[in-house]
């Protein structure tokens, strides 16, 4: 698993490339797998202060994936699940939640 460090908007860039590159050697939708890996990256920021993202190729018979991990040291979902104002719309997490096969 590759990880990728997650502490400021300037690194979100960086792990978008990361899974871009990754995502088109696996023949995956570009898009969908890097909207969902920047969702995760800012929610680290917003809520956990920063984090990390793991990165790692996943298959299964002649089934090929990329398992993206989401590491941080945040207060947890329960803390934060009262939306701040300012912090964004709230829909972060269904917006992965939705482009995720499993």
């Amino acid at each position: 698993m590759t990880w990728l460090e997650v502490r400021q908007e300037d690194d979100i860039a960086q792990v978008s490339q990361a899974v871009r590159g990754q995502a088109e050697t696996l023949g995956l939708r570009t898009a969908y797998v890097e909207l969902v890996v920047r969702e995760m990256a800012w929610n680290l920021i917003r809520h956990a202060g920063g984090g990390a993202i793991g990165l790692d190729e996943v298959g299964e018979g002649d089934r090929t994936g990329l398992r993206v991990t989401s590491l941080d040291r945040g207060p947890g979902i329960i803390a934060v699940a009262g939306r701040q104002e300012g912090s964004g719309l709230g829909l972060g997490l269904s917006v992965i939640r939705r482009h995720c096969d499993e």
